[in-house]
């Protein structure tokens, strides 16, 4: 039981620390350089398998399967290479998806006409467009990674403490109490 009641603790202070590593730009992008790194080798080693397998296949499948484990060496070299380039096309992208969704359903809201009942629906995606405007903007300039990471760790570290407010509040209302004798029944 104490364990338990430690591991809730553990969380919120993990998130907490891994926020505050998203929020230095310099660590989170050496990260996301060795994540991409990683996930290029392994695509690239897939790749070295398939074609050795195509290799030694000796029916129908050795010419797919050869091609198919170039394709594969090729487009691991690629992802392990140009990580930030797929990066800033994938937050471009994200970014209009982002400002289009927001757009079309405050739309879709102002043309029913009950402004009032769907108010905060509005305010959150005023708040989603605005992020895929950033997102568009830093990805078109290039420092999307950067904006995201930061956005992120804000993100951990809020939630981290609030776990840690979550778990003294909840411990606070847990204490034991003395027990109750009780009473004989004659």
């Amino acid at each position: 039981m104490k364990s338990l009641k430690n591991s809730q603790l553990l969380l919120p202070i993990i998130y907490i620390l891994l926020g505050v590593i998203f929020c230095i730009p310099q660590i989170s992008s050496t990260i996301i350089n060795i994540l991409f790194t990683v996930i290029g080798v392994l695509i690239i080693v897939y790749g070295i398998l398939t074609l050795i397998k195509g290799c030694k296949c000796h029916n129908d499948n050795r010419v797919p399967l050869i091609v198919y484990g170039v394709i594969t060496i090729v487009c691991g070299i690629l992802f392990g290479s140009l990580v930030w380039l797929i990066l800033n096309v994938i937050f471009i992208l994200l970014g209009i998806l982002l400002i289009a969704y927001g757009s079309y359903t405050i739309i879709d809201i102002l043309a029913h006409k009950n402004i009032k009942a769907y108010l905060a629906t509005i305010i959150v995606n005023i708040l989603v467009m605005a992020i895929g405007v950033l997102l568009l903007v830093h990805g078109i300039k290039g420092g999307a990674i950067a904006t995201i990471s930061i956005i992120i760790g804000v993100l951990l570290i809020v939630d981290g403490i609030f776990g840690i407010i979550a778990y003294i509040i909840n411990e606070k209302n847990n204490k034991p109490t003395k027990p109750v004798k009780a009473k004989k029944v004659k």
